[in-house]
């Protein structure tokens, strides 16, 4: 997803601290104006090089799929929807992201997160994603991982006023009984 963030950074624009003309400037570099020529220019570049990006890899997620394929092949799999579905996932994520957390949404994102955490867990729990049952189980712990730690940024983020400590401890105890679970 740092690739898509990279695509996506170039739209956000903000006012400079201290700064009376009004005029905006791009979040990350700050030295380019927002909506001047080059600004133009990359807003371009950028939007073409992010359609390439799901094209391709669009086309990986929908072809990628081994007509005969052989149990000894760790990642052979089985079906083809869960790949489009995680790209369109991690492009959903990376836009709405970028722009809610400048605006100080954190909670929306947070949600978007556990959201997509709990339909991905279900989907690999319908169905393994690989033929080798040893690539599902670790498919699927990395999914259950996910939803832990995203269950503890929320928890983070509600109990932010709170003195507290031992949640990085709750985190990776927490991830490590995971995966012997998922088997």
């Amino acid at each position: 997803m740092p690739i898509t963030e990279v695509f996506v950074s170039i739209f956000s624009c903000q006012t400079l601290p201290g700064s009376t003309s009004g005029l905006t400037y791009n979040y990350i570099d700050t030295s380019l104006q927002c909506w001047g020529g080059l600004h133009i220019f990359y807003c371009a570049l950028f939007t073409v090089s992010l359609a390439g990006f799901c094209l391709v890899f669009a086309l990986i997620s929908f072809f990628y799929n081994e007509s005969r394929p052989y149990g000894t092949d760790a990642l052979a799999r089985l079906d083809t929807n869960f790949e489009s579905l995680l790209l369109l996932y991690k492009l959903f994520v990376t836009i709405i992201g970028h722009f809610c957390y400048t605006s100080n949404l954190q909670w929306l994102i947070i949600a978007i997160h556990i959201i997509g955490a709990i339909y991905f867990c279900n989907m690999y729990l319908k169905y393994l994603p690989y033929y080798n049952s040893r690539a599902s189980v670790i498919f699927g712990a990395g999914w259950f991982i996910y939803l832990w730690l995203a269950i503890n940024i929320l928890l983070v983020q509600a109990l932010q006023t709170t003195s507290y400590q031992g949640q990085s401890y709750v985190i990776v105890v927490g991830a490590i009984l995971i995966f012997p679970a998922t088997h």
